[in-house]
């Protein structure tokens, strides 16, 4: 589709609390390693202990960031924050619960390069950040993860005025690892499991640029994951008003640019 967003275009910030120049990396554990391309680092599958877990009680919610503990210093296992949530700006946008008490969250921040915003993306284990992401040029519009049948989520961005893509992630350790990308040339896209398997799917809305954006039919487009990619089921009739987000699979004909 014309004006849709290249596979694995958007670009990888890190950035954390204190670590003055660092532009690129992953917060997770108790350091940050560096990102030099355009994915999610290997996460740690060494899980924080049972006790640094339990020592933290609630929370602040924007971002999440463990409360102190006696001494005043957070538990040992908690990833640093990144430096765009300093002074509370990081505002939370949706939460959804994966396994064994880890909870995924995402959040809308200001881009370290200058750009619209950047998506947060953080891993807890019960109250514990222990993973943070900062995607680049990207707004957070949608969370939903499942469980099983292995811990996954569907994360749907905002990428531009007529841009907007979904990103495959699996929980793995102590962080998340991406699997597939869809992409749609308008700024809706959901996330959701649409054939009950566990896996999260993507539902989005595309244009047909016939005879231009603003005047052109739009049209449901459905993709189903298995984990390892996101593959296109069909789409709905196009028409100028889209009717509402599928429940289920589509099987219908795409249109052809």
């Amino acid at each position: 589709m014309r004006g849709r967003r290249a596979a694995g275009a958007v670009a990888l910030a890190l950035t954390a609390a204190g670590c003055a120049g660092v532009t690129a990396g992953t917060g997770s554990g108790a350091a940050l390693q560096a990102s030099t391309d355009a994915q999610f680092p290997s996460p740690s599958s060494t899980p924080p202990s049972a006790t640094a877990a339990a020592s933290t009680s609630a929370t602040s919610t924007s971002p999440s960031v463990p409360a102190p503990t006696t001494g005043g210093a957070p538990p040992a296992s908690a990833a640093p924050r990144p430096a765009v949530c300093a002074s509370g700006v990081c505002k939370a946008v949706a939460t959804s619960p994966l396994d064994g008490g880890y909870r995924a969250t995402v959040y809308s921040a200001p881009s370290p390069s200058g750009a619209a915003a950047a998506t947060v993306t953080e891993l807890s284990l019960g109250t514990v950040p222990v993973y943070w992401h900062v995607t680049d040029d990207a707004n957070p519009s949608q969370l939903s993860c499942s469980p099983a049948p292995r811990p996954n989520c569907g994360l749907a961005l905002f990428v531009g005025a007529h841009a907007s893509e979904a990103v495959g992630l699996l929980r793995v350790g102590e962080g998340f690892q991406p699997y597939g990308q869809a992409n749609s040339n308008t700024p809706t896209t959901k996330v959701g499991d649409l054939n009950g398997d566990g896996w999260i799917d993507v539902s989005a809305i595309q244009n047909t640029y016939r005879p231009s954006y603003a005047t052109a039919k739009v049209y449901w487009q459905t993709s189903t994951s298995d984990g390892t990619t996101y593959t296109s089921t069909g789409c709905g009739t196009p028409s100028h008003q889209p009717p509402p987000a599928p429940a289920a699979p589509l099987t219908g004909t795409c249109p052809t640019d």
